[in-house]
């Protein structure tokens, strides 16, 4: 009975290879579509803009002489570009054949595009700003108490002068955070644009999150400020009181010192109702809630 099973089973088998043998000795027809990769032989010029990035080629052959391309790494066409500024047209049929990336029992049927227009400019560089792309969702309870900030915070660009004149600047890859509680510290990639290059790829973000929360800070002196020589400004009361909100952590180590409360003499000169409005500035990451007397 075993022997009956593996004669079916030898059979079969070599009925399947012989069927795939006489199927695949016919000629068919395939479609690959085969990217572009534009080269430049002088540091001083570069892409600034192509027609197409790809092309669709249509081959005609055995079966297996496609299921080489078909069922095989996608290959890549180099195509060579002249140093010559301005627009360029170029055939790829003849760097096809060149390449050898389709076999040569193997006939080419149709290429779409057959020319490619390339347009080559000067290459400039220039220094730009990173931005950072963030979207940032806090744990409840939790917030921002520092500036984003990023190192290195700018970038060399290089590329066809066009492209580079237009950029003001690089943004990076987007990056989304959520139920964010603690001080954030990551490396996020920059975004390309194509046919142009960075000195960098990536930057360093980070930025400071804590629990949020109010406090009272009393007798903040209010000085006057550009007062010239022969004027005085008095005002009463001298001293005030505001409620901040903040990092706990931050607020927990905030000074007097460090809260600046002040009325100008221009202010006062300007006054019409008899009394003014002092002007309070903050650290980064606190915010004023209310100050006592307002005015």
């Amino acid at each position: 009975m075993k022997k009956k099973i593996v004669t079916i089973t030898l059979i079969t088998i070599f009925s399947i290879l012989l069927w795939g043998s006489v199927s695949l000795s016919g000629d068919y027809f395939t479609t690959e579509v085969i990217p572009l990769n534009f080269e430049l032989t002088s540091n001083n010029r570069a892409i600034g803009l192509v027609s197409d990035d790809q092309i669709v080629v249509s081959v005609k052959g055995q079966g297996w002489q496609l299921t080489q391309i078909t069922f095989g790494s996608s290959p890549e066409l180099k195509i060579p570009v002249n140093d010559k500024l301005g627009r360029q047209n170029i055939s790829v049929r003849n760097i096809i054949e060149k390449a050898g990336i389709i076999g040569s029992n193997l006939q080419v049927v149709e290429i779409n595009p057959e020319t490619i227009e390339v347009l080559v400019e000067r290459k400039i560089e220039k220094e730009l700003p990173i931005t950072p792309n963030l979207k940032i969702e806090f744990e409840e309870g939790y917030g921002l108490v520092s500036k984003v900030e990023i190192s290195p915070d700018t970038v060399i660009v290089m590329g066809a002068e066009s492209r580079i004149e237009e950029l003001s600047e690089v943004l990076t890859k987007p990056i989304e955070l959520t139920s964010v509680d603690k001080p954030v510290e990551t490396f996020v990639t920059l975004d390309k644009f194509e046919f142009i290059n960075y000195s960098i790829n990536s930057t360093k973000i980070f930025f400071d999150v804590q629990k949020i929360v109010d406090k009272e800070i009393t007798d903040i002196v209010v000085e006057p400020r550009n007062i010239p020589p022969s004027r005085e400004l008095i005002f009463f009361p001298s001293r005030i009181s505001i409620s901040v909100r903040g990092g706990i952590n931050q607020l927990g180590q905030l000074r007097n010192d460090q809260i600046k409360a002040f009325i100008t003499y221009r202010q006062a000169v300007d006054d019409t109702l008899g009394s003014l409005q002092p002007t309070i500035e903050l650290p980064d990451g606190v915010q004023l809630i209310n100050k006592k007397p307002n005015r």
